[in-house]
């Protein structure tokens, strides 16, 4: 029987939480600092009268610089 698409999507949920608690923390630093900065720097984020934004639990990539930014 095929996969449905929310068994699907509940998968890749599962497995991109193992790969953040697997990852080193300075290496999930990096990695928010770049994509936070990549935000910032993008035009449609520049140009948006507002934005909406998820604030991170666990492991998951935070995104309190671009929210201070946002604020600013």
């Amino acid at each position: 029987m095929p996969i449905t698409p929310d068994e699907e999507k509940d998968s890749l949920r599962k497995r991109f939480k193992q790969l953040r608690r697997s990852m080193p923390p300075e290496k999930k630093e990096n990695a928010e600092a770049i994509i936070q900065r990549n935000i910032i720097l993008h035009p449609y984020y520049q140009m948006a009268p507002s934005i909406f934004l998820y604030i991170a639990k666990e492991n998951e990539l935070s995104t309190k610089t671009v929210c201070t930014d946002a604020l600013a």
